[in-house]
């Protein structure tokens, strides 16, 4: 990887863990999309997404990732979605 992929890969991997997703998960999907991103496939995942927001259950206390835009949220699948829109990393 060269310097500008490094550090697109950290900020991806920091904006992954805000969401919820513990540090070695984190890492499998910043590495995900940067094959992703070398292959030039252009389907994107809800860790991208600005509608992604992540809350703590209170019943549960477990962090829970949802769609501002729909009810059902896949965070680490790609897929194209018609609402996304880039979050800043």
């Amino acid at each position: 990887m060269n310097e500008q992929q490094i550090q697109t890969y950290m900020r991806r991997i920091a904006r992954i863990e805000s969401l919820g997703i513990p540090g070695p998960q984190a890492e499998g999907v910043a590495d995900r999309l940067h094959w992703r991103d070398m292959d030039g496939d252009d389907r994107r995942m809800c860790v991208e997404c600005a509608h992604l927001k992540s809350r703590i259950d209170i019943d549960t206390d477990e962090r829970q990732q949802f769609c501002s835009r729909r009810q059902a949220a896949l965070p680490t699948q790609l897929q194209r979605c018609p609402s996304f829109t880039e979050a800043a990393v």
